[in-house]
C-alpha cells in the first residue's frame, strides 16, 4: 500500500468517523425534542383538562351536598367544557391540524399563522397562493411542521417581533419562505443544540427530497427557505 493511500484510508475514516458522531448529537437533539414535546402536552392536559376536572367534581361535590343550587352548577360545569372543548382542539390542533388533511397546506398555513398571532401577540403575516397546489401527504406534513418549526424557534430564540410567512407555486417548484426581524445568530450556530428542531428540520425535508437553507447573521434575523422540487410535486398530479 502506497502513503497516497494509507493517507485516504484514514482520510476517509476519519470523515466516516465525524458522520456517526454528528448522526449521534441529531439522535440525541431529536430525543431531546421529542421529550421537550411531551412534556409539554402533559404539562397542557393537566393544567387545562385535568383542572377543569378537578373543578367540576368538586362543583357535583358541592351540588350534592346541598351547598350550592344545582341550577348554578350545571351552568358552571356547563362553562368548564366548553373551556375543555376548546383547550382540546388547541392541543389537537398542535398536534396536527384537522384542516391540513381537509383543506390543504395553504388553508393549514391560514390557520397557524393566525392562531400563532392571537396566542403570542407577536406580528405574523402570511403571504400564500389563493390556489392550494396538489402535493404528496408527506410533503404537505412536512412543509406545515417546517413553519411551525420556525415560529417556534422565532418566539422562543430570535426575540423577534414581526415575523412573514410566504408560500409561492411556480409550476411543480415551490418555495416557503420564513423570515424573522429577531436578534440573529452567527452563521456556525444554526446547528447548535439550542436550534436542535431546526437541524431535524433539515432532515426531516431531506425525507421528502426538500432543501432548507438558512440565512442569519448578529442583528440581522433569521431566514429559512425551503424548496421542494418539481419531481417531488408531481408525485401527487
Amino acid at each position: 500500500m502506497t502513503a497516497l493511500d494509507d493517507s485516504a484510508r484514514r482520510a476517509a475514516e476519519q470523515a466516516l468517523a465525524r458522520s456517526h458522531e454528528e448522526l449521534q448529537r441529531l439522535h440525541a437533539s431529536l430525543d431531546r425534542r421529542l421529550e421537550d414535546e411531551r412534556a409539554t402536552l402533559a404539562r397542557e392536559l393537566h393544567d387545562e383538562l385535568g383542572a377543569s376536572l378537578t373543578t367540576m367534581k368538586t362543583l357535583v361535590f358541592l351540588a350534592a351536598s346541598g351547598r350550592r343550587e344545582v341550577a348554578l352548577v350545571l351552568q358552571e360545569i356547563g362553562a368548564g367544557i366548553d373551556d375543555m372543548s376548546e383547550a382540546t382542539t388547541r392541543i389537537v390542533n398542535g398536534l396536527r391540524p384537522p384542516v391540513l388533511d381537509h383543506f390543504g397546506l395553504v388553508a393549514a398555513l391560514d390557520w397557524y399563522v393566525r392562531e400563532f398571532t392571537t396566542r403570542t401577540g407577536l406580528r405574523c403575516t402570511a403571504t400564500l397562493p389563493d390556489d392550494d397546489p396538489v402535493l404528496p401527504a408527506d410533503t404537505a406534513l412536512a412543509l406545515s411542521r417546517a413553519a411551525q418549526e420556525c415560529l417556534t424557534n422565532a418566539q422562543r430564540h430570535a426575540r423577534a417581533r414581526r415575523i412573514d410567512v410566504e408560500l409561492r407555486f411556480d409550476g411543480n417548484r415551490l418555495t416557503l419562505r420564513i423570515t424573522d426581524d429577531g436578534i440573529g445568530c452567527e452563521p456556525a450556530a444554526l446547528d447548535s443544540s439550542e436550534r436542535c428542531g431546526l437541524r431535524g428540520l433539515r432532515e426531516r425535508l431531506r425525507t421528502i427530497g426538500a432543501t432548507l437553507n438558512l440565512d442569519s447573521a448578529p442583528g440581522r434575523g433569521l431566514r429559512a427557505l425551503i424548496v421542494a422540487p418539481a419531481a417531488r410535486l408531481a408525485d401527487a398530479a
